[in-house]
C-alpha cells in the first residue's frame, strides 16, 4: 500500500485521534491495570486504529499485541497513557506490529514516557515504500572478517565473514547498501567507534542499555541505515515519519486533518533527568513476545 493510500484510508480518524485522553475519561498511566483495563484503553482508539492500518494488519490483533507489551513491561504501564496511546497509534499508522522480535518498532519507557523508537526492520520497510529501491540491507563487520572498501569515483565494497566465526567477536564496522531499480546503488559505512559516536548522542545512552544493551548488532544496522537514508529518495511522508524516531509521540500530537500527519513541533526527544531508572529500563527488551511474533 503506498503513502498516499494510506493516507487516504485514515481520512476519517481526524478529531478522535486527537482527543485528549482525559477527555476519554483514561486514566493517566496504566500502572498495576489488569488486562481488560488496559484492553478498554485501547480499544477507545479502536476506529481510529481500524483507519490507519495497512491491510495486511487486523486492528484487533495489534490492540491485543500492544495490550500484551503493556501488561508484560511494568515499566511501559507505569508511563503516561497519553505517550503509550501515541506510540500505538504510530505504530498503526506505518503498519508496524509492536513486537520486540519483530523488530519493527519498539516502546522504550523514558522518564515516565514512552519513546517510539523505529527498529532496522523497520526502516528497511519505510525505505522500500518509495517505489524506487529494488534490495535494501545492512550487515556487521567482526574481526577477522575480509573486508575492505573505497570511496571516491568508483566506490566499492567487499565483505567475505571469516568461516566458522563466532558472533561474540569484536564489531568492527556496520554498513548499509542499497540497489536502485535502475542500476545505481549507494552504500555507507561506519566504523565502531562512529556507530559508538551516534548511540552517544542519545542522553539515554550514558550508559549501554535498552535495546543498544538486548541487540546492539540491529541497533548498529539500523544506525547504518539511517545515515544512508539521507542518500536515498524517500516520500515526504517517509521523511517526516522519520523525524518521529527516538521522540515522545503524545495522542493529542497528530494533525486534526484526517491525513496521519504528526505535528513535528510538538514531538519532543526523552527528556534525561537523575531519576530516570536506567536499569529498568532493559526490561522491555528481555521479554519476548514469541508467540505474537508467529
Amino acid at each position: 500500500m503506498s503513502q498516499e493510500n494510506l493516507n487516504k484510508k485514515i481520512q476519517e480518524k481526524s478529531t478522535a485521534i486527537v482527543g485528549s485522553t482525559k477527555a476519554n475519561n483514561i486514566p493517566a498511566t496504566l500502572q498495576g491495570a489488569k488486562s481488560s483495563t488496559v484492553l478498554d484503553a485501547l480499544n477507545m482508539y479502536r476506529n481510529q486504529i481500524a483507519q490507519a492500518v495497512p491491510r495486511h494488519l487486523n486492528p484487533d490483533r495489534l490492540i491485543q499485541i500492544a495490550c500484551n507489551l503493556i501488561v508484560s513491561n511494568p515499566k511501559i504501564a507505569e508511563c503516561s497513557t497519553a505517550s503509550i496511546i501515541g506510540a500505538v497509534m504510530q505504530a498503526s499508522i506505518l503498519g508496524f506490529k509492536p513486537v520486540n522480535t519483530l523488530g519493527q518498532c519498539y516502546f522504550v519507557p523514558y522518564n515516565k514516557q514512552i519513546q517510539f523508537q523505529i527498529g532496522y526492520k523497520g526502516y528497511i520497510s519505510l525505505a522500500r515504500r518509495s517505489g524506487e529501491i529494488k534490495m535494501i540491507y545492512a550487515e556487521v563487520v567482526r574481526e577477522g572478517d575480509d573486508f575492505v572498501y573505497t570511496m571516491g569515483l568508483n566506490p566499492d565494497m567487499k565483505h567475505k565473514p571469516k568461516e566458522d566465526g563466532t558472533e561474540d567477536r569484536k564489531l568492527t564496522h556496520a554498513y548499509a547498501v542499497v540497489h536502485y531499480k535502475d542500476g545505481g546503488y549507494n552504500f555507507v559505512v561506519l566504523t565502531f567507534k562512529q556507530i559508538e559516536s551516534y548511540r552517544k548522542r542519545s542522553p539515554m545512552q550514558r550508559t549501554l542499555t535498552g535495546a543498544w544493551q538486548s541487540d546492539y548488532e540491529a541497533m548498529a544496522k539500523k544506525t547504518a541505515i539511517r545515515r544512508l537514508a539521507t542518500y536515498m529518495p524517500l516520500d515526504t511522508e517517509v521523511e517526516e515519519t522519520l523525524a518521529t524516531d527516538d521522540k515522545i509521540i503524545n495522542a493529542e500530537d497528530f494533525v486534526p486533518n484526517g491525513t496521519g500527519e504528526v505535528k513535528i513541533e510538538n514531538v519532543k526527544d526523552a527528556e534525561f533527568t537523575e531519576e530516570t531508572d536506567l536499569s529498568n529500563l532493559e526490561n522491555q527488551f528481555e521479554n519476548k513476545e514469541n508467540e505474537d511474533a508467529k
